[in-house]
C-alpha cells in the first residue's frame, strides 16, 4: 500500500485533542483530505425490533411500512452470490454517476465479498419490486459493530412510494441486530446544523439520519 488512512473513535466525548498528540506521537498526521464526512452516526442495534423502530424518526417508521404495502420485498445476501454482487455494482454505479460521488468498481465489491463473506462479515441487501431490483446496499461486520459503506438505488417516476431504500436498511439493521451487532456506523452522516459540511452531502445524509443514532466525530 501507498497509505493508509484511519478514522480512530475517541475514547469519551472531548477527548479529540488528547487522542491526535497520541497519533502524532506514534508518528501519524493528519490527511489534507478528507474521503468522507468527517462525522457520523452509531445506530444503537440492541433491545429488539421494536425498541430499534423506537429511535427511528416516525418518517422513517412510515416510510418503510409503505414500501411493504407497496410490495417490496428484501434479499440479504451473505455468501457474495454474483448475482447478487451485480446488483448491488449496477444501482451503485447508476447512483454515483447521477449524485456524482466517486463510486466503487464491481471488482473492489466482489473483492470485498470474498474477504468478508467466509468469517460471516458480508451483507449485500437488496430490495425488489414486482421481480426488479430497485435499490441495494453493501455492509460488512467486523465482530459487534457493522458499517453501511456503499448504496445505490433506482430514480424511477414509475416507482410512486416504493422506498426501496428505506426497506434495505431496515432489512440490513435486523440482519445485523439477528447476528450479534450492537451497533451500526452508518459511515458519513452530515447533521443539519453543520454548516461547514459540503452541500453534496445533505440528501444522503438527511436519509440516514432518520434512522436515528449518536453523532460522532472522527479526530
Amino acid at each position: 500500500a501507498i497509505v493508509v488512512k484511519l478514522d480512530p473513535r475517541s475514547a469519551r466525548p472531548g477527548d479529540d485533542e488528547a487522542l491526535r498528540a497520541a497519533l502524532r506521537r506514534s508518528g501519524l498526521r493528519p490527511a489534507r483530505h478528507d474521503l468522507q464526512a468527517r462525522t457520523t452516526r452509531m445506530v444503537d442495534l440492541t433491545g429488539g425490533t421494536e425498541a430499534r423502530w423506537a429511535r427511528w424518526e416516525p418518517d422513517a417508521r412510515t416510510r418503510v411500512r409503505r414500501a411493504a404495502k407497496e410490495g417490496v420485498t428484501t434479499l440479504v445476501d451473505r455468501a457474495g452470490d454474483p448475482a447478487a454482487l451485480a446488483v448491488l455494482a449496477e444501482l451503485h454505479e447508476q447512483t454515483a454517476q447521477r449524485a456524482a460521488f466517486r463510486g466503487r468498481p464491481a471488482a473492489f465489491l466482489a473483492d470485498a465479498a470474498r474477504s468478508f463473506a467466509p468469517s460471516g462479515g458480508w451483507y449485500a441487501v437488496q430490495a425488489v419490486l414486482d421481480g426488479r431490483p430497485i435499490a441495494a446496499m453493501g455492509f460488512l461486520r467486523v465482530g459487534d459493530r457493522g458499517f453501511y459503506l456503499w448504496g445505490g438505488s433506482l430514480r424511477d417516476t414509475s416507482l410512486g412510494a416504493a422506498r426501496g431504500p428505506y426497506a434495505v436498511l431496515a432489512a440490513a439493521i435486523e440482519a445485523l441486530a439477528a447476528d450479534g451487532c450492537r451497533t451500526l456506523d452508518l459511515w458519513g452522516v452530515v447533521e443539519a446544523a453543520d454548516e461547514a459540511s459540503d452541500p453534496g452531502a445533505a440528501g444522503y445524509s438527511r436519509f440516514k439520519r432518520k434512522f436515528g443514532g449518536t453523532p460522532l466525530r472522527h479526530p
